[in-house]
């Protein structure tokens, strides 16, 4: 009987698998909301930063979210859903990762791509503070 509960359970749960939700910090009760504006792919990961995110779809497509200076130099921006790294379409990622305030993803081929902040270094440009969309790295 208990592993009926339990498959059942784990049927219930299989129906939320790859959903993205959002919660405030500091607010309480913390209760994940859908996030808004995502067209329902499904994430097989996430990475999070201070302010900002990174989803990795089933079909290795790169979401950026959040608040993303970056994209408009020291002005912040912050989109209302989701916006698709286009420097990645074409490229099949296979991982996401974020530092503080950057960003990078790993593709199929090995080639690794950094963007967001880079006041010292982090995304391996030289003489500049930030890089705005996905670039390779020479490794």
């Amino acid at each position: 009987m208990d592993s009926k509960k339990r498959s059942s359970t784990e049927a219930e749960g299989s129906k939320e698998r790859g959903l993205v939700h959002i919660w405030q910090a500091g607010s309480f009760p913390i209760t994940p909301e859908r996030l808004p504006g995502w067209g329902g792919k499904t994430v097989l990961q996430a990475a999070l930063g201070v302010k900002h995110g990174v989803l990795l779809t089933e079909d290795g497509e790169v979401y950026s979210f959040g608040t993303l200076p970056w994209r408009s130099g020291p002005v912040e921006i912050c989109p209302s859903s989701p916006i698709l790294e286009n420097a990645l379409v074409g490229q099949y990622v296979v991982t996401v990762a974020t530092g503080s305030f950057h960003s990078g993803a790993v593709t199929d081929n090995g080639v690794a791509y950094m963007w967001g902040e880079n006041s010292a270094g982090q995304c391996a440009v030289a003489n500049q503070q930030y890089v705005p969309e996905p670039n390779p790295v020479s490794i």
